[in-house]
């Protein structure tokens, strides 16, 4: 008998102990930190390849992103908007296409490194966090990267440029090493690597 009420309560405690277990772990995750970034169509077509498949998406869907994700806009008028970790947002206009290289934000925010490539077109970003050491945004074309903190900033692919809206950005062209910072109202070619007025295509 006394066997059995041993038992019994050991099986009783076991019990008690995986379901306090299973409350704190759902108790602790409604708390953790969404540290994931998105990407949602606002108007027209776009499509994500991931893995070599290519998925055609439609207006509103948000889908998480991850590293070596390419984003691409179809077609005129086509607008995406990417929503970073810390509510910075990415816009990729028409005929756009960027690679995620980095997604990657610790639960504590010691470590941020977001970066990835504009391969056609052209974006927008405004960066609303001011990053610490051993973190970064970057964004590359060309092989020229430009490393930004709590920036409004655009690049063209096709123009071959970068313009600030605000604040600063510190452009790095991979191939000579070459760096500059540029300030708000300023544009950079990428082409001779001067700020100069960049005459846009209508």
């Amino acid at each position: 008998m006394k066997i059995f009420a041993n038992k019994l309560f050991i099986i009783v405690s076991s019990i008690i102990l995986i379901l306090f277990s299973i409350q704190f772990y759902y108790l602790s995750s409604s708390y953790k930190r969404d540290v994931n970034s998105y990407v949602t169509l606002v108007k027209w077509a776009w499509t994500l390849t991931r893995d070599a498949k290519k998925s055609i998406l439609k207006v509103s869907d948000k889908n998480l992103l991850k590293t070596w994700d390419l984003v691409s806009t179809i077609w005129s008028d086509s607008l995406a908007v990417i929503q970073w970790w810390d509510k910075s947002i990415t816009r990729l206009w028409w005929n756009s296409r960027i690679e995620i290289k980095e997604n990657f934000v610790w639960q504590d925010l010691s470590k941020i490194n977001i970066s990835f490539e504009l391969l056609k077109w052209k974006t927008w970003s405004n960066v609303v966090t001011v990053l610490w050491e051993d973190s970064h945004f970057k964004e590359e074309i060309k092989g020229t990267v430009a490393a930004v903190r709590w920036t409004v900033f655009e690049w063209s692919y096709d123009w071959e440029y970068v313009k600030v809206v605000d604040h600063e950005v510190q452009v790095t062209n991979d191939t000579t090493w070459e760096s500059k910072k540029i300030y708000s109202g300023e544009t950079l070619s990428l082409k001779n690597f001067n700020v100069e007025v960049i005459k846009e295509a209508v």
